[in-house]
């Protein structure tokens, strides 16, 4: 494009394009801090407080090397390591890339290509979500796409300073500022971006094909390239390892996931969907041989680097189990082929020969209807993001709160799954923290903890951490009753009033009878005084003098001052493992209760406790042969 078509419109297109950057920042910064860091954003958190060292030591065995983590842990030099102080860095990257992608779209096709890609990455609620966000994806979002615009700008040079190039400092710029950008890839996504200088090289190749000196220029990109490689070579060895246990996973509604982000219904995105597709597909036709395009690099290489970004992006986020950070790569690459195709249906609506004025302006309508109706999830899509708690990130930050307020800054944590580690302890740095992995001897970790403790929390995270949940509530259920369950999110916070495991003998004796065949032999209790939100353990020790034929209960009150139940437990015997129908006379039953002391005022409770059957009726109870009612006193516990 030349200089007479540029000047005209150089200040209003200023004015528009930071008119967008105000709008991609206040979308970014809006709510930015209301919510709780995630997973992945804890793992973040405390790499930016490591050293390099460390950093590289803790991302042996990673798929991703720790480019983002070393630079971020530099950031936090800077600004601290609060929550917003950290994704003001993720804010920062998104509205850089939403300028380059402007400067990009230009390049590559035309000004106005360029400005309403960079609206469709201001507003897109995926990179909204990941703007806000304290991971990799905003950071790689700009990288990959200054990457590939210094392809072009290279390529340009190149080709004009073909004999002049020992000279040219302007280029030995743009191949240095390649080789540092590039190489920063390979260390923050390094599939990603060795498939992108794979897809630059081809172009190059393109390019040279109609270039009358080649040796020179060859050289130059074939330097650049091994440049880049050997910088990245002392990691090679650790991704080669990494590589060969990925497996393809399946990502369900991957290109609803790309186009609109993680906030909206998949059938509210399906609407937007359709017309989106059709728009990024009109983007990728070559233009009406009377357009012209403002790019020295032809149509067909510069769409197919595009092309080839958006597709080696979809491709390894199905390798690599649907990583956001590649969705937001591959949103970038369908939000320029988006605007593009609204660009080719702006100029249809310019008269070109051989083709009638009317049917322009009707497929000039056209396409702009699909821009509107691919616009609506859009703010659908935001809202939710900002407003809806269905969408919010599971909120660690009020599970750290709850723990403070119920019981200091220091507590007994169990953690369901490993990656909640970070986040957790980011928030509440001074606990007893005990993370249950797969395949751990899960008795042997918590049993420490309740030794020590009278209260324990469990953090038990969404679906995709349940394998070890079970086993952790099954030992915490024998030790231990649940005094609250609540949910942050999708993450469950159990708080368990811990009881002591089952006694092995009765410290009290007895001889009550329940019924005509039912012995208690004894209790033990284990504790006689209780505080509020503590737990109690009830072990009842009994044995049948004759085979029983009909399945009873137990129920264990704990009675108030006023008489009526505080606190109460029901159950076959022995937590339901040992029905009475199946007792042999004479075989002591172990059976142990827990309760929980209510939030009650202090004074002397009542341990009571009583057989039913399936009636509901009560046994009568009777000692030496007297009866005493239908329920037995057992001791008083005192409440401070």
């Amino acid at each position: 494009m030349n200089n007479s078509f540029r000047k005209p419109y150089r200040y209003p297109a200023l004015l528009l394009i930071t008119v967008v950057l105000l709008l991609a920042a206040g979308l970014r910064i809006y709510q930015m801090g209301d919510q709780s860091l995630s997973r992945d954003e804890g793992v973040s958190a405390q790499s930016a407080v490591r050293t390099v060292a460390e950093n590289v030591e803790a991302a042996k065995g990673n798929l991703y090397p720790p480019g983002y983590e070393i630079i971020l842990a530099g950031w936090r030099v800077l600004v601290g390591r609060s929550e917003l102080s950290l994704r003001l860095f993720s804010v920062l990257g998104g509205v850089l890339t939403v300028a380059l992608i402007y400067r990009l779209g230009r390049r590559f096709f035309s000004p106005l290509t360029g400005l309403l890609a960079a609206i469709a990455v201001a507003i897109n609620p995926l990179q909204v979500y990941i703007g806000q966000d304290a991971t990799r994806g905003a950071m790689l979002g700009l990288i990959s796409t200054a990457s590939l615009l210094l392809t072009r700008h290279i390529l340009t040079h190149l080709g004009e300073r073909q004999k002049t190039l020992s000279g040219s400092h302007p280029t030995v710029i743009l191949i240095g500022s390649c080789i540092v950008i590039n190489t920063v890839g390979l260390y923050t996504a390094p599939l990603l971006f060795l498939l992108l200088i794979l897809a630059e090289t081809a172009v190059f190749l393109l390019w040279l094909f109609r270039q009358p000196h080649k040796q020179r220029a060859i050289w130059i990109w074939s330097g650049m390239q091994l440049a880049t490689l050997l910088l990245f070579a002392p990691w090679a060895p650790v991704l080669a390892g990494c590589v060969a246990d990925l497996q393809v996973v399946a990502v369900p509604m991957w290109l609803q996931v790309v186009a609109y982000g993680f906030t909206l219904p998949i059938d509210r995105a399906q609407d937007g969907l359709v017309p989106l597709v059709l728009l990024a597909t009109i983007g990728v036709f070559p233009p009406i041989k009377s357009l012209k395009e403002a790019d020295r690099l032809s149509f067909s290489k510069s769409i197919g680097l595009i092309v080839v970004w958006l597709l080696a992006s979809l491709m390894l986020s199905f390798w690599e189990g649907g990583n956001a950070a590649l969705f937001l790569s591959a949103n970038l690459a369908l939000m320029i082929l988006t605007a593009r195709g609204v660009w080719m249906g702006f100029e249809l609506a310019k008269p070109i020969p051989a083709i009638g004025r009317n049917s322009n302006k009707i497929i000039s309508t056209v396409v702009l209807l699909l821009m509107a109706l691919s616009l609506l999830p859009i703010f659908n899509a935001l809202q939710h993001l900002y407003v809806d708690p269905n969408y919010a990130r599971d909120d660690y930050r009020g599970i750290a709160a709850r723990i403070r307020a119920e019981v200091g800054p220091q507590a007994a944590i169990i953690l369901a799954a490993p990656d909640q580690y970070d986040v957790f302890t980011y928030y509440y740095p001074d606990g007893d923290v005990v993370v249950v992995r797969a395949n751990d001897d899960i008795n042997g970790k918590i049993s420490p903890l309740i030794e020590h403790y009278r209260r324990v929390y469990a953090v038990l995270g969404n679906v995709d951490d349940r394998d070890s949940e079970p086993t952790i509530e099954t030992v915490l259920g024998a030790k231990a009753v649940v005094a609250n369950l609540d949910y942050f999110g999708a993450t469950q916070l159990v708080s368990y009033a811990v009881t002591g495991p089952a006694a092995a003998e009765p410290a009290t004796l007895s001889n009550a009878s329940f019924g005509e065949s039912i012995v208690l032999d004894g209790f033990t209790l284990s504790a006689s005084t209780l505080a509020p939100g503590e737990g109690l353990g009830v072990t009842l020790f009994w044995h049948a003098q004759a085979p029983l034929g009909e399945r009873y209960k137990v129920f264990v009150h704990l009675d108030g001052p006023g008489g009526a139940p505080t606190s109460q437990h029901d159950g076959e015997p022995a937590d339901w493992t040992a029905p009475t129908d199946s007792w042999v006379p004479g075989e002591t039953i172990i059976d142990q209760h827990k309760l929980l002391m209510p939030d009650a005022p202090s004074g002397t409770y009542q341990i009571m406790i009583g057989i039913y059957d399936q009636s509901g009726t009560r046994l009568p109870v009777s000692i030496n042969g007297d009866p005493v009612g239908d329920r037995l006193f057992l001791s008083d516990i005192l409440t401070p």
